[in-house]
């Protein structure tokens, strides 16, 4: 059978993108973590500073990062499998809610591993495998 799959074509670059976790900046969280031991254990003036100053910037980058990944642009996807089983949770093992067919458009709510959250065009919720779809800009 015939590979469908097309290379990604995008209206944005990529880093215009917030990741899909839902807690966008988490990498800031170590970053404030250690320049609050920083500034606590350092015995120097200018490292307590760098220490303060950086653990203030830290959190300003997380919050910033935070509020902006609240805001993302819906992501819509089309399956591109002939027929695709819609699970009630991400896992194999879980009910099928429905099956959708090659073609359907789909907006991607989440994703959790290999599993994407969808919504279709009548409301319907459920997980389906990210192979069998192909998300669209």
């Amino acid at each position: 059978m015939k590979d469908r799959r097309t290379t990604k074509t995008t209206t944005k670059p990529d880093w215009l993108y917030f990741p899909d976790s839902g807690a966008g900046g988490t990498e800031s969280v170590p970053v404030a973590a250690g320049a609050t031991l920083l500034y606590l254990l350092a015995g120097r003036r200018i490292l307590r500073k760098t220490g303060f100053y950086g653990a203030v910037v830290a959190v300003v980058m997380f919050i910033i990062a935070f509020c902006f990944s609240a805001v993302r642009p819906p992501v819509e996807a089309i399956v591109m499998s002939e027929a695709a089983t819609v699970k009630s949770a991400p896992d194999a093992a879980a009910r099928d809610a429905f099956i959708l067919y090659e073609g359907t458009k789909v907006q991607i709510v989440s994703t959790l591993g290999v599993w994407s959250e969808i919504e279709i065009a009548d409301g319907n919720k459920g997980w389906i495998a990210s192979a069998a779809i192909e998300t669209i800009h």
